[in-house]
């Protein structure tokens, strides 16, 4: 998986969290050990410009799907 992959796949993650508004401590969590997951793997990642990002709406889930180098990373049907 390349690093742009990871990034759109960590955005999604951090989108989804942040979609419900609610501040769960296990939610966080959660976003934060797939974070560590693809950092350790993928360094370049910066986790806290990528959530800069995505709270002033510079990327948003469309433009992290369409990163994605792999159909079957975007969930597209078989």
């Amino acid at each position: 998986m390349q690093a742009e992959d990871q990034r759109a796949i960590l955005a999604n993650a951090l989108l989804a969290a942040f979609e419900d508004g609610v501040k769960d401590d296990r939610e966080r969590e959660e976003v934060w050990c797939i974070a560590d997951s693809l950092t350790s793997v993928s360094p370049s990642i910066d986790l806290r410009a990528l959530c800069q990002d995505l709270l002033l709406k510079r990327a948003g889930l469309e433009q992290a799907v369409a990163t994605l180098s792999d159909d079957g990373l975007q969930g597209s049907p078989a």
